[in-house]
């Protein structure tokens, strides 16, 4: 899987995976005091839902992130491991793009 996006698709991107991340750690707060103060169990359901929800888009939003050699993803890494060093390019394909550079 390799995507291609342009630069302002990819600003947007990382605008809707950065508030998203802010609204799980919100959720994640809201669950451990609804817990710790015994709350409605209702309502521990409802957040727990949200919660799910949350870490499903963000998933699916982080797969759209490709290295643009191989095709690993967050959530599917090269074989070891490996980190991203450019928006779309991983650390085990470094230097591989660069040999066919040269």
């Amino acid at each position: 899987m390799n995507i291609t996006m342009n630069k302002h698709d990819k600003k947007r991107l990382e605008g809707l995976v950065k508030t998203l991340s802010k609204a799980k750690d919100q959720a994640e707060t809201a669950h451990m005091y609804l817990i710790a103060n015994h709350r409605d169990p209702e309502d521990i359901a409802t957040v727990s839902l949200v919660l799910e929800h949350i870490e499903i888009t963000l998933e699916h939003l982080s797969a759209a992130r490709a290295c643009r050699v191989c095709g690993c993803t967050e959530h599917h890494a090269c074989l070891g491991g490996c980190y991203w060093v450019e928006e779309d390019l991983c650390s085990n394909c470094v230097g591989v793009e660069m040999a066919t550079e040269g």
